[in-house]
């Protein structure tokens, strides 16, 4: 199972588990240096190891060791190296003396040094705070609702900055182990860069390049971690391999300290600022601003710094305690935006958290606070022995009961102070229930909308399902525009449109102001049933469709978001069945029974008709110039219009006639009870409504118009003998349209 199927607790405790683990090692390293260390900062020159700095008052220079001093010996073992001096150290003890024998000017010393210095509980302090509000902000992002594609980021970016500042150091340590944690501090940096530039293009909204190339969030992770591993390997390479290439065992910090720390702020910093001035609301905006603001004196100090060193500046002790607080501005920057400026937008389920925590750590107060009481009654009146059994069983009671307890307290909750949220879910659980009956996908779309508008008090609610034949989203079902009064090409939309992509791919509900600078064509959908807010509905293989939702604007809010999220996959998979077993029986670009389908049906009336010696007329009908109009104006418009004669013959014939689509732009209608002359009657009708009503305007304002020519046959043909069979009544209709086009089209034969 996927980390993130976990319990959020367990999340948190494994998160957490990993902070405690690595920073109790680093304290417990930092203190055993500490017992070792003699007070000076050696290096080496001309291939000894020189003193270069003596701190003051402590060991080293009581026992009177001096900059400049070389160490020939410690404790009779020569010092050719730091890596020597280093493994004599790890031997040193508090206490015990350590014998030194220096080289200062043309004399040899022996120095006595007596090891052991006070711990930086400053520098321990610094590092425990700050991992401890990174492992906060990645603990309150954990409850943020799901869908929200930064939660996961934040989460993972604030947990990896917490175990960079709990790494333990190994001074004295074994070199395997120090190369170790260096190369974890480097992939760290690396892991950090890559979440942390896809962060700052999530802020407050996916940036507009983002949406427009999905593929550049990858690229952003990619090169993240491609220079984590690039800067492992300049470290490691000139001690594995020296003198590779020139690279010198400095190289990687230099790469490190003065191209990638600083490009990576520069990066972060302009692209907030970006996202701040392109933000469509000004909550997002100041969302924006204040995670700038955190990360900004970061920014600074590494860019301050770099600049510091490349001129030969050594950076002063107190370097590292600055660095650790302006690191602190970025988790209180996010706390502020998340209980300020609605930053995650979960401030809902926080409120109802704090609530249920209250309300339940009440009641276990209480129920402690009686057995206490209980107790201590008890005891006065027949001993102590008996009071604790008396708090051991109502212990277990309450471990017993506590889990059913907190279920029922969180019901009366949301009840009592909640009850709109409460209202929302019951009605949503009742719409995912009804929605299956309704069968047919036209009628469940028609459901579907006005339950979202009723639920949500959103006026303006559009279906656009994906076509499987012609992979177009058709508007399927609408509470603002009335599809089969007022249907045009505009209500189609390729599968293959930018903006369509972004949204499959997204995943979650997305202000509009987003989408539309994507795709010309979404925004022209968008405006015409006048979207706020676009929901994909994905199926467990692929985009099923939209949901466009209008005329709430920004008041939307995260549960009512994370609700519409799962909505919209239940709704996918019912959807998305009901289509399959149309698929079999019903076209699904018209709507209307396929040839299969539509010939059984008139097997059946003729069968019915020739027992009872009932009337039975059919006709078959042909757009006129269908072809002309497809190789001009595209398949798109082509749909179109397929699909406007398709609802024009089905609005105008009877519940009991039967439409069929019988190939192509050819359309098979069965009329029972009707014999020829009114068959030839609503034929005629069906042209004249499909002459007046039947033009499809397109994008650029043109208006194509649309016509169609009929012919019809009845089961009693006059003089002629009559049909044998249901499929030589098709052909005599067949012939009679064949007759009607060569008429000059636009009208009805016989």
């Amino acid at each position: 199972m996927s980390f993130w199927r976990w319990p959020r607790g367990l999340q948190a405790a494994t998160f957490g588990f990993a902070v405690l683990l690595l920073f109790g090692w680093q304290l417990r390293e930092h203190l055993a240096a500490a017992h070792r260390r003699v007070g000076f900062v050696a290096e080496v020159k001309d291939g000894r190891v020189v003193v270069a700095d003596v701190t003051a008052d402590g060991p080293a220079a009581r026992a009177g060791l001096k900059s400049g001093d070389v160490i020939l010996r410690v404790n009779g073992a020569p010092i050719p190296s730091l890596e020597a001096y280093d493994a004599q150290a790890r031997q040193f003890r508090r206490g015990q003396q350590a014998v030194f024998l220096v080289q200062r000017q043309d004399q040899e010393l022996t120095l006595t040094v007596q090891p052991g210095m006070r711990a930086n509980w400053i520098s321990l302090g610094l590092n425990a705070l700050s991992a401890l509000a990174y492992f906060l902000v990645a603990l309150v992002t954990l409850y943020a609702p799901a869908q929200d594609p930064r939660r996961r980021l934040l989460v993972l970016f604030a947990v990896a900055v917490a175990w960079e500042f709990s790494l333990p150091s190994f001074p004295f340590g074994p070199p395997g182990l120090d190369r170790a944690r260096n190369v974890a501090f480097l992939l760290l940096t690396g892991w950090q860069m890559a979440l942390d530039l896809r962060l700052v293009s999530l802020i407050p909204q996916r940036a507009r390049w983002l949406v427009q190339r999905p593929g550049m969030e990858q690229g952003l992770t990619a090169l993240g971690l491609g220079l984590g591993a690039g800067l492992a390997a300049l470290y490691l390479l000139p001690e594995l391999l020296p003198g590779f290439l020139g690279i010198g065992p400095t190289f990687g910090n230099a790469v490190l300290n003065f191209v990638v720390l600083p490009g990576w702020a520069l990066l972060a910093v302009f692209m907030l600022w970006q996202q701040a001035q392109r933000a469509a609301s000004p909550l997002g905006r100041q969302q924006a601003l204040l995670v700038l603001v955190g990360t900004a004196p970061w920014a600074l100090y590494v860019v301050i710094s770099s600049t510091f060193q490349l001129f030969g500046g050594s950076l002063p002790y107190w370097s590292d305690y600055l660095q650790s607080l302006c690191l602190l501005a970025f988790p209180v920057a996010v706390f502020v935006a998340i209980y300020r400026y609605q930053f995650l937008n979960f401030e809902f389920l926080v409120r109802r958290f704090l609530l249920y925590t209250a309300v339940t750590g009440s009641l276990v107060l209480v129920f402690y606070a009686l057995v206490g009481a209980g107790s201590a009654l008890l005891a006065e009146w027949i001993g102590g022995g008996f009071s604790v059994f008396l708090v051991s069983g109502a212990t277990l009671l309450l471990g017993l009961l506590f889990s059913p307890l907190r279920s029922y307290l969180e019901k009366v909750v949301d009840q009592r102070f909640f009850p709109e949220r409460l209202a929302q879910r019951q009605q949503l659980v009742q719409l995912a229930s009804e929605l299956s009956t309704y069968g047919k996908v036209q009628p469940m779309g028609a459901y579907l909308v006005e339950q979202i508008r009723e639920v949500f008090a959103c006026p303006r609610v559009t279906l656009l399902l994906v076509d499987s034949t012609n992979q177009l989203l058709v508007a399927t079902a609408s509470t603002t525009v009335n599809l089969k009064a007022d249907f045009d090409s505009a209500f189609l939309l390729s599968r293959e449109d930018p903006a369509v992509r972004a949204m499959a791919q997204a995943g979650v509900p997305t202000p509009a102001s987003e989408v539309t600078p994507i795709s010309g064509a979404m925004a022209q959908r968008l405006a015409l049933f006048g979207a706020d807010l676009v929901v994909p509905v994905l199926g467990p293989r692929d985009l099923v469709g939209l949901l466009l939702l209008g005329g709430k604007g920004q008041s939307w809010v995260a549960e009512e978001l994370e609700l519409l999220t799962l909505l919209s996959h239940h709704v996918a998979v019912v959807l998305e069945n009901a289509r399959l077993f149309e698929a079999a029986t019903v076209d699904s670009l018209t709507g209307l029974l396929r040839r299969e389908a539509v010939l059984e049906q008139l097997e059946r009336e003729w069968q019915r008709a020739v027992r009872y010696a009932r009337p039975l007329a059919v006709a078959m009908a042909d757009v006129d110039f269908f072809k002309p109009v497809n190789d001009r104006y595209g398949h798109l418009v082509g749909d179109a219009v397929l699909k406007r004669v398709a609802l024009l013959l089905t609005q105008e014939v009877r519940s009991s006639d039967i439409v069929g689509r019988y190939g192509g732009e050819e359309f098979l209608l069965v009329f029972p009870e009707t014999d020829e002359v009114g068959a030839r009657a609503v034929a005629e009708k069906l042209r004249q409504r499909v002459e007046e009503a039947g033009s499809v305007r397109l994008e650029t304002g043109a208006v194509v118009r649309v016509t169609i020519s009929l012919g019809v046959a009845g089961l009693a043909c006059g003089g002629a003998a009559p049909p044998a069979s249901p499929w030589e009544l098709v052909e005599r209709a067949d012939s009679w349209l064949l007759q009607a086009k060569a008429a000059g089209r636009n009208c009805v034969k016989p």
